[in-house]
Order: structure tokens, then sequence, then C-alpha cells
């Protein structure tokens, strides 16, 4: 009877597909661009080079959509309501988090384009060393060091580009949580349709962990790693939907806390932010 009822209420909104997306709904505008990903995907078997593309745009994609769908919930309550504690304290942290993320994402899309794009350039011949002369076949020359200033510049710089890597990487805690938190965000600012009841929801969400363990294992070289992964943004992505949920979301607490969580928005952003953080965390 449940799997039933989940059956058709899956069935019924991928043939709704096309008009949830004009209306604004970010699960159904996630769902085309993972489609899209899976059609570069099948494409990459003759063409390798799409795949981390196609990738890093779809993450922006889904990244600028939210944001973009965000702005708008928060002017609209700003417009209803005025700047409220929550409506300031939480629109100001959205913003600032769509900011981020925006530019990370932006930063590693055109990072893959100009990496794939860039020829590969020929290895010059060596040239031929020169006659070696009595004081060069007396061993090598040491360099002297640089200057004290020269060398702590030189430090600095080489500093701020292993943070900005670092900081950038698709499998670090940072992006993870920013990823996350911007997907639920735009569940909850966007026209999401909840399960049709709470054993439908819950029956939704135990087939979605299942897929995410079979995913973990394909795409994960160490499946280890991926379930602490997943166990992570398991734990942080449902606190997260039950504080935006209350106060971004206006979902009565003892909705969230109860087993109508699986029936509310709350679940939907849960499984986004899961799906966008395993989708752009895949260690292969």
């Amino acid at each position: 009877m449940v799997l039933a009822l989940v059956r058709d209420w899956v069935t019924g909104y991928l043939l709704d597909l096309p008009a949830k997306i004009q209306a604004g709904d970010l699960i159904a505008i996630l769902i085309a661009l993972l489609l899209l990903y899976c059609g570069a995907f099948l494409l990459s078997k003759v063409t390798p080079l799409i795949l981390e593309i196609v990738k890093k745009l779809v993450i922006l994609a889904i990244i600028v959509i939210s944001a973009h769908i965000f702005l708008l919930d928060l002017v609209r309550k700003i417009l209803a309501a005025g700047f409220t504690v929550n409506v300031a304290v939480f629109g100001a942290l959205g913003l600032l988090i769509a900011v981020i993320a925006i530019s990370i994402a932006l930063f590693r899309a055109i990072t893959a384009v100009l990496a794939h794009r860039k020829p590969c350039a020929p290895i010059p011949p060596l040239p031929a060393p020169p006659a070696e002369t009595a004081e060069a076949a007396a061993g090598p020359a040491v360099e002297p060091l640089p200057a004290t200033g020269e060398a702590t510049a030189k430090i600095s710089k080489e500093s701020a580009a292993y943070r900005l890597k670092t900081l950038t990487k698709e499998n670090s805690l940072g992006m993870v949580v920013l990823y996350l938190v911007i997907a639920e965000f735009g569940i909850f600012s966007s026209r999401t349709i909840a399960a049709a009841s709470a054993e439908a929801g819950l029956t939704f969400f135990l087939v979605f962990l299942i897929a995410a363990l079979i995913f973990i294992k394909i795409r994960y070289d160490d499946y280890q790693s991926g379930l602490r992964h997943l166990v992570f943004v398991c734990t942080f992505g449902f606190f997260i939907s039950l504080v935006l949920g209350h106060f971004w979301g206006g979902i009565p607490a003892e909705t969230l806390l109860s087993m109508n969580y699986f029936r509310s928005e709350a679940l939907v952003a849960l499984i986004t932010g899961i799906s966008l953080s395993l989708f752009m965390a895949d260690k292969r």
C-alpha cells in the first residue's frame, strides 16, 4: 500500500515535471539538471572531457537558481512583514552564504572550462650542455638564499593560494556545508510539494538512503570515507532543516519534531541537500 502510494506520487511528479519547472519548483529544476548530467555522462563515453565541465556547470546552475529563489522569497517576506528578527537574521545569513557559494561554484566552473580548453604545450628539447669548466666540474653552484622580505612574500603568496585551493576543494567540509545550506534555503523558498503522507515520506527517505549507499559504493574510492560523509550531511542537514523549516519556512515546531516531519518541506530540503552534497563531492 505504502509502496504503491510512493510509486504513484513519484510517477505523477515526473509527469508534471515541465509544469513544475515553469512554476519555480526547485526540486523539479534540480531533477531536470541532474537528468542533464546523466545525459552528459552518457556522452562522456564518446567525449570524456565534457563530463567534468557539465558537472561544474550543473552545480553552478543549482546554486544560482537556489540563491535566486531565496532572494525572491526574501523580498516577498520584507514586503509582507518588514524587517522582522527572523527576516533580518536569516536573510542576511542566506545572502552571505549565497554570495560565497556562487563565487566558489563560478570559480570552479571557469577553472574546469579553462583547464580543458588549454592545449598541452609540447615539452621543449633540453639544450646541449656547455663545455664544463674546471670550476663547474668541481661541483654544482649553490644559489644564494633570497632576501628575507622576498622569502616572506613568496611564502605568504603560496599560503594564500593553498588556502584558496583548500577552500574550493569539492569534498572539503566548508563546501559541503555551504552547498547543503543554500540548497535547503532554496527549497524552503520555492513552491515545493512534500510527500502525501508521513508514511510515504519515510518510505521515500529510506529508499533514498539505500540509493545513496549504492551511489557511494560506485562513485567513492574510499567507501568508509563516503559513509562518514553521508552520516555528517544527514546529521547536519537534519539540524539545518529543523532550524530553517521553523524560522524561514514557517513550519510549526510540533510538526518538525513529530512523524509529520516526513510529510513536510523539511524532508524535501534534507534530501535535496544530501543529494547535492554527495553529487558535488564524489571522489572518483
